[in-house]
């Protein structure tokens, strides 16, 4: 078998023979030894399965594509390892995967996938999304609010109930569908019978909802400050009388929040005290400090910890992946992570451990850590208009 010189990459001026057996004959990627020099040539009659294990071979690593899934922003693809292959192999070739596929970047999960009683390396391949994943109603049960669907078409919840999962948080750049998760989280949660939405946006996102019976919506800082002060104290009066209230607290970008709101002195109370009288009778009056309040992370720190207990289920949102905002404390206070696209690979291990959300590919398409589930899970949220 001869290779068209048009079709070598490296060089035109080779007629190159390469091996007909069954392995590479048609095969996606050919890397063939021509002197000191590697030639590769790709075809373009190949299935995705095949052109993932011919670009895996020719670096001496056999697999085989086992099982295929199409999901609404990816496609996952079920790889058996032969004896003898390192796993770890595999996740050194990520991009030479992606080159032979001819997309940016592909995700290959960190722990194995057991499927019909047998391990798996899960590969997901971004796609162009063609369809929606549509707000559904028949899809809540009780209070397990659905969050999306994973490429096995199974659905993915967050359980209200579950006080191993009582807060959560998500994050996202602009365009991910940070916004329209929270849309969803909020609609299905009023339909399960949530008792009060308290909604705290800054940006102005959720002014819809303030029409809504049993929601509250805050986007001023100073209004912000005082209710989330005036949660603390119903939570308190709620665990003082052993009473619970189903209530979720939605707060959007609560990370520039925080920075925004009052600190250090800013905090201080004062008032007019008497410290003496004058010779005429009159008292004298000094300001002085006479108090402290709360601020608002205290406060929102206190409700996370607290809150469960009474009923108060968290999700806060924020667009920056620092570790200066989601702190590893304040990972323990939020069991069920969320991550939509971000810029970096860093900004993705801050958020869930794991990279991979990097290379999502927006508009709804997510990565889950929750207690409920053992693996890492790639969904795409459901989209409410």
């Amino acid at each position: 078998m001869y290779i068209p010189t048009d079709k070598c990459l490296v060089t035109k001026k080779f007629h190159i023979e390469v091996p007909t057996d069954k392995y590479y004959s048609n095969m996606a990627v050919y890397k063939i030894w021509f002197g000191k020099c590697f030639f590769i040539w790709k075809g373009s009659d190949m299935t995705t399965e095949q052109k993932i294990e011919h670009s895996l071979r020719s670096f001496g690593t056999i697999v085989n594509v086992a099982h295929k899934f199409d999901g609404w922003s990816s496609d996952t693809y079920l790889l058996e390892a032969s004896a003898g292959v390192k796993i770890a192999s595999i996740h050194s070739h990520r991009l030479d995967i992606a080159n032979a596929l001819d997309v940016a970047n592909v995700r290959l999960s960190q722990d194995l996938m057991v499927y019909e009683g047998k391990s798996y390396l899960a590969v997901d391949v971004s796609k162009k999304r063609t369809r929606d994943l549509v707000f559904d109603k028949s899809e809540l049960h009780g209070f397990k609010i659905p969050l999306g669907k994973d490429n096995f078409n199974n659905t993915i919840i967050w359980d209200l109930e579950n006080h191993s999962t009582p807060h959560m948080i998500i994050c996202g750049a602009t365009g991910s569908g940070k916004s329209v998760q929270i849309n969803a989280i909020i609609e299905y949660a009023l339909i399960a019978g949530v008792e009060k939405v308290v909604i705290f946006d800054p940006k102005f996102e959720f002014m819809d909802f303030s029409r809504r019976l049993n929601v509250e919506v805050y986007n001023d800082i100073e209004q912000v400050e005082d209710e989330m002060a005036k949660l603390v104290d119903e939570m308190n009066d709620l665990v003082k009388t052993g009473k619970k209230r189903k209530t979720l607290v939605i707060f959007d970008e609560f990370a520039d929040a925080v920075s925004a709101s009052r600190s250090g002195k800013e905090l201080n109370e004062y008032e007019m005290v008497t410290v003496g009288y004058y010779k005429n009778g009159m008292p004298k009056m000094k300001r002085e400090q006479t108090g402290e309040l709360k601020s608002l992370e205290e406060n929102l720190k206190i409700l996370l910890q607290k809150g469960r207990s009474s009923g108060f289920r968290i999700v806060a949102a924020t667009q920056r992946a620092s570790v200066k905002v989601i702190t590893g404390d304040a990972k323990v206070n939020f069991p069920v992570q969320i991550c939509f696209r971000v810029p970096k690979e860093t900004d993705s291990r801050v958020v869930i451990d794991e990279a991979g959300a990097e290379s999502l590919g927006g508009m709804g398409d997510g990565l889950i850590k929750s207690p409920e589930y053992p693996n890492l899970i790639r969904f795409q949220s459901f989209y409410k208009a």
